[in-house]
């Protein structure tokens, strides 16, 4: 289960998540499994924006359904890992804003293995 998950831009997130939106797919995944440095590296992440941040800090994450056309498997769904500030609201609106959560690109997690077929 290494190595699964990768870094997308805001504008990907915010496709996938309208894709999902506008379609709904007949999904089969119930769930999706990530390499746990990549969600160690979105609380680092995390922790250097909340820095700066300290009067509305990250505080939750917020995780949404989305498309991943490029995905290789039958499932196409995929979710996407999206930090929450203290007032509630999400650091990458996925419906206006796309503030980055890193100064220098705004990765988002996604792109996760869908299970059932890569899980027990």
């Amino acid at each position: 289960m290494a190595n699964q998950g990768k870094f997308i831009t805001p504008e990907q997130a915010k496709a996938a998540y309208e894709r999902y939106q506008k379609e709904k797919p007949g999904a089969k995944a119930l769930g999706h499994v990530y390499d746990l440095s990549k969600v160690q590296e979105v609380m680092q992440n995390i922790e250097a924006y909340n820095r700066d941040h300290a009067d509305n800090p990250v505080e939750a994450l917020r995780l949404y359904l989305s498309w991943n056309e490029e995905s290789p498997h039958e499932d196409k769904t995929d979710i996407i890992f999206v930090p929450v500030t203290k007032d509630g609201k999400d650091i990458i609106d996925m419906d206006a804003r796309l503030a980055p959560l890193k100064p220098t690109g705004g990765d988002v997690l996604a792109r996760g293995l869908p299970c059932p077929k890569y899980c027990d």
